[in-house]
């Protein structure tokens, strides 16, 4: 019997990049997806998507900034499918602007998503976890929540605060046999910088890695089956977070280099 054979997964922001990616990729495993995002309409042709995997996944509308819709969400999941397992929290918006210019509003906002979102996920399906003896809470955080760059201040914020959010319920959590794993993607080729809060992004601004959200699930999921307490998608990834670890000021001369030239 393999690792995902039979597990309840749920999925925040299946709809698309790196959620529609992870969860086509572990629908053809054996799981029971519960897949969440704020459209009816993207839902929708999801469900098309997957026909051929019916019985096997619930779709469910929600906001996650909606401690409410979050409760029902996870309330409706284990409803169906009577246990769940696993809960990778994705969805997430960025925001771009100057430290100066970020409207409190958009930040505000992001926040909502980026860091009340999973708040409101963790403390649902703690419980159930807890009766259940064990489940898995992955964080889809980002490389700039350990690696900020210029004009990304308010979204790296929401994804730091996220990632200390995650450590400090991996500690509370491990006498439950909970495990808590963070993600750091570097940027994957999907709609997110179009989808931003904020600024537009130009087309010249650097990017350290340009992978596919395929590639990043793979990861992904390859990390859990692993047990991996915090996953990089690219090894340039880690090499950068492990350099700003240790020489900050060497990382923040070849950030400033790099967005000099653009």
């Amino acid at each position: 019997m393999g690792f995902w054979d039979g597990k309840v997964v749920l999925v925040t922001g299946a709809t698309k990049g790196i959620g529609l990616a992870i969860a086509k990729e572990l629908i053809g495993k054996n799981v029971y997806l519960i897949l969440t995002a704020r459209s009816k309409d993207e839902l929708s042709k999801l469900e098309n998507e997957l026909s051929s995997y019916k019985g096997r996944f619930f779709l469910f509308p929600a906001d996650v900034s909606s401690g409410d819709m979050v409760k029902n969400l996870v309330d409706e999941g284990y409803r169906r499918f009577g246990r769940i397992d696993i809960v990778i929290n994705n969805a997430g918006i960025g925001l771009r602007a100057g430290v100066r210019d970020i409207k409190p509003e958009d930040l505000e906002k992001a926040m909502m998503v980026n860091l009340f979102g999973p708040l409101y996920m963790m403390q649902n399906v703690i419980p159930i976890f807890e009766r259940q003896n064990g489940g898995v809470i992955v964080n889809i955080c980002s490389l700039g929540a350990v690696r900020p760059v210029p004009n990304i201040g308010g979204y790296s914020a929401t994804k730091a605060a996220l990632m200390s959010l995650a450590d400090t319920a991996r500690l509370e959590l491990a006498p439950l046999g909970v495990k808590v794993i963070n993600v750091f993607p570097g940027s994957a080729t999907t709609s997110f910088r179009e989808n931003a809060l904020g600024e537009g992004y130009p087309p010249n601004e650097p990017r350290l890695s340009r992978v596919s959200p395929e590639f990043v699930a793979s990861r992904i999921i390859s990390g859990i089956e692993k047990g991996r307490r915090d996953i990089y998608i690219t090894r340039l990834d880690w090499v950068l977070a492990f350099v700003t670890r240790l020489w900050p000021g060497l990382s923040d001369r070849l950030v400033l280099k790099a967005f000099s030239k653009s």
